[in-house]
């Protein structure tokens, strides 16, 4: 029995539950009374991202999956299950039941039970919708197509000589097969057809849930991870290098002066918002709908950048508490930005020589971080541990940090920000949610980077054997179109911050505030 890793595996989840919690904690808003259900759905949503990120290196560590049925190690394959399974019951049922719950509350009168009974409803409907097109989908091709390479031997001699262990072909000192007599006692099927010899194969109900979570997932996916693995180093180094000395109080007072201008202009925006909204008769405001609704999202937006703005101020104050330990988070920040950018460039060199090669049907140069994990492995087995899990952790926070950078841009979503200690249980529900969507393409794309490494493991088994080569989303995960589409983003990114390089843009986003409220005004809202 391996006991320091049931020991990882018995407090490893419990220590991020409990960490999940204070950090909800500390986000909510304290005023919320009624943050209960939010926060116990939102606790277990980012546990359940985190663990299956992180048990991708308990399966190459219980022994890459080849003793799954000896009773020493652990059940991998329903360790998985158990991870898909709670993911999507997260995804589809809870997570989205408690959101509609908590956009059911309009007013005071208001009450529990009918937000209840609302979101109830429409989650009915939601699930009338989804289950009959995923039964359809795999009822008709619920088929993965695996190709082969058929091997066999040449001889009999070859076979007699596999069989009693002959010299010519088994090394004396380890017992292992000589490569060359590989190819000198067997051959392999060769065609001419554009098309490769495959299996048919029916998967079972629950690898198609994975497959169809992890192709829903991969649209977001890919713009979360391309975008992090690029701002999450840059935004911690590029704060170490803008970083401003505490501000003289009569600076610091003028630029609380500004917020304070800035505060007013909001307030009777919102106060005209709502006198417009009041005077408007039913028909006019289904008509206004659409507009009404862009300029209250606009409107939050401000909000929320006006509050970081105060934020930021507050750390500069002269009189601020704890000076000490502030002037020390810029370096912490630097120190966090390099060992990001790190990370990143790691992942980039990676994709780009070890698995953009093998859609080309090209053998990579190299196996790159394969070869360090797995020479670590061979000497000093809980070191390979500890870097394949930093490394996959690493991916999901970047997939966090493209969340919170792309959620003030797709304003064609509702915006839900995170602000600390004012955060909505319903906003943390939704970027919750769109995390833990995340963790499924994430868990593959993982596979597919440590391939050599997690050649052996259930996970490979499920990503790399029948996920990849299912029927209509084989289209995209076996010609590798997901991984472009990172390399895309991670380019855009890169491209953007040296357009808006040298721009101040909170000075930026104060000039468009007072231009949108000019506008706003002019049209009589």
């Amino acid at each position: 029995m391996n006991y320091w890793l049931l020991t990882v595996c018995i407090f490893v989840p419990v220590g991020l539950l409990l960490g999940n919690a204070g950090l909800v904690q500390l986000w909510r808003d304290k005023d919320d009374e009624s943050y209960l259900c939010g926060f116990v759905v939102t606790t277990l949503a980012l546990t359940f991202a985190e663990c299956s990120v992180l048990l991708i290196g308990v399966d190459v560590s219980n022994g890459g999956g080849i003793n799954w049925l000896n009773t020493s190690t652990i059940d991998m394959n329903l360790a998985w299950t158990f991870v898909f399974w709670g993911t999507a019951l997260l995804c589809f049922v809870i997570i989205p039941w408690t959101v509609l719950y908590y956009e059911s509350y309009e007013d005071e009168e208001t009450t529990t039970l009918q937000q209840i009974t609302n979101a109830s409803l429409c989650l009915f409907f939601f699930i009338v919708v989804l289950i009959p097109i995923f039964v359809l989908m795999y009822l008709m091709i619920g088929y993965a197509f695996i190709p082969f390479t058929d091997i066999y031997p040449k001889s009999q001699t070859a076979i007699t000589n596999m069989w009693q262990e002959n010299s010519a072909v088994f090394d004396s000192s380890t017992g292992n097969l000589l490569s060359n007599a590989i190819q000198d006692l067997f051959t392999y099927n060769t065609t001419t057809s554009a098309v490769p010899p495959s299996i048919r194969l029916q998967v079972s109900p629950t690898i198609y849930l994975v497959a169809f979570m992890s192709f829903l997932g991969w649209f977001l996916f890919t713009a979360f991870v391309g975008v992090g693995l690029m701002y999450l180093p840059y935004d911690f180094i590029a704060a170490f290098l803008t970083r401003k000395p505490t501000l003289e109080p009569a600076v610091f007072t003028k630029e609380k002066d500004k917020l304070k201008k800035h505060c007013k202009m909001l307030k009777d925006i919102a106060r005209n918002i709502q006198k417009e909204q009041r005077t408007k008769g039913k028909e006019q405001r289904s008509k206004d709908a659409k507009l009404d609704t862009k300029t209250i999202r606009q409107f939050k937006q401000a909000v929320w950048e006006l509050d970081e703005d105060w934020r930021t101020l507050k750390e500069l104050e002269p009189s601020s508490e704890g000076y000490v330990f502030s002037c020390l988070i810029p370096y912490c920040k630097l120190l966090c930005g390099v060992l990001g950018g790190i990370l990143s460039l790691a992942y980039v060199l990676h994709i780009c020589v070890f698995v953009l090669p093998g859609f080309f049907g090209i053998p990579p140069p190299t196996t790159f971080l394969n070869a360090l994990f797995v020479f670590f492995d061979q000497y000093v087995s809980f070191i390979g541990f500890i870097l394949v899990t930093t490394f996959s952790f690493y991916l999901l926070v970047c997939v966090v940090k493209g969340n919170f950078k792309l959620g003030l841009r797709l304003v064609i979503f509702p915006f839900h920000p995170m602000q600390y200690g004012k955060t909505q249980m319903n906003s943390f529900a939704v970027n919750a949610g769109a995390i833990l969507i995340c963790c499924i393409p994430c868990v593959q794309f993982l596979t597919e980077c440590f391939s050599d490494y997690t050649r052996f493991t259930n996970v490979r088994v499920i990503f790399g054997t029948q996920v990849r080569y299912l029927q209509f989303f084989s289209i995209f995960f076996d010609k590798g179109i997901f991984i472009f589409m990172i390399l895309g983003f991670c380019l855009l990114s890169i491209v953007w911050v040296l357009a808006c390089m040298g721009t101040d843009e909170k000075e930026k986003r104060r000039r468009q505030l007072e231009l949108a409220c000019e506008v706003i005004s002019r049209n009589g809202i």
